[in-house]
């Protein structure tokens, strides 16, 4: 089933959009707390950065007397953090909506791929007409923001990745923002390549290039109509800052020669984008026969 997830990463404090994140206990912020705020206690928070909204977005982070809030690390973070004691949250409510209780609708700050959410209704919709069930794997899935997106909208998600720490992330978020874990593969793909071909409706790739994969990692798509979703680095990004090895970056046109090979795929999307600081990506879609 799904679940309804509030995406909040902007609220209105003086006329400035910024993401409320309460450090204080889970029992304190159930017992009040600013509406769209999320709570991550303070001493979790330096291994919950994956949570937060991009750098961009200022961050308002609520803490008391019981969080010991260090000022000097707070300011070492990528994001600008404006520290705020919660009893100045009670003082201003002229500014704060405050309330009680699990929030109704679970709140996130932190974004999936922008690529995946775009394009997701799309898909979702064709695997139904196609009689696909919507079975997801995510090969290199870090933290997990994406297969607990799509887990949170009734998924059967995979991730898979070689760092048991961020599977753990991976896990606990599904948990927490669609009810259910995923499953996580903990593995060195370029040991061992855990799928049979042809198994899941979408395979999704963010940030991840081992060439001597690619085969495998296409064939993993079912047929009859289920997608590859890849977004990666594309040349010219060396240039700004990493991957600065060839090895970990496409070429323009690769992705398509690649896919398109043996006439199996029909191109969705072959698009170039950019990230924040400028580094080009690709954004490519494909559909099996």
């Amino acid at each position: 089933a799904t679940v309804s997830v509030l995406y909040c990463s902007l609220f209105v404090n003086k006329m400035t959009a910024k993401a409320v994140v309460d450090g204080r206990s889970e029992d304190l912020f159930i017992e009040s707390h600013v509406l769209g705020s999320v709570n991550i206690p303070y001493h979790e928070l330096m291994s919950r950065l994956y949570e937060l909204p991009e750098c961009s977005v200022p961050i308002v982070l609520v803490v008391d007397e019981g969080c010991g809030a260090d000022e000097e690390v707070i300011k070492k973070m990528k994001w600008t953090v404006d520290i705020t004691d919660w009893n100045d949250i009670i003082k201003d409510q002229d500014i704060w909506v405050l309330e009680s209780g699990e929030p109704k609708e679970k709140v996130r700050l932190w974004n999936p791929t922008p690529m995946l959410v775009s394009n997701i209704e799309v898909i979702e919709t064709s695997l139904r007409e196609k009689g696909l069930p919507l079975t997801c794997c995510d090969i290199g899935c870090g933290h997990g923001r994406d297969i607990a997106f799509l887990a949170s909208r009734g998924w059967d998600v995979s991730g898979v990745d070689n760092r048991q720490p961020l599977l753990d992330h991976a896990v606990d978020l599904s948990q927490r923002f669609a009810g259910e874990p995923i499953k996580a593969v903990c593995v060195d793909l370029k040991k061992n390549w855990p799928f049979p071909p042809q198994s899941f409706s979408l395979v999704l790739v963010v940030r991840f290039l081992i060439r001597d994969l690619l085969d495998k990692i296409i064939n993993t798509v079912s047929p009859g109509g289920g997608y590859i979703l890849y977004s990666h680095f594309l040349d010219g990004c060396q240039l700004i800052s990493t991957p600065k090895s060839a090895a970990h970056y496409f070429l323009r046109g690769e992705l398509r020669s690649i896919v398109t090979r043996d006439d199996e795929f029909d191109i969705i999307c072959d698009d170039e984008a950019k990230l924040a600081d400028d580094r080009p990506i690709a954004e490519f879609i494909a559909r099996r026969k």
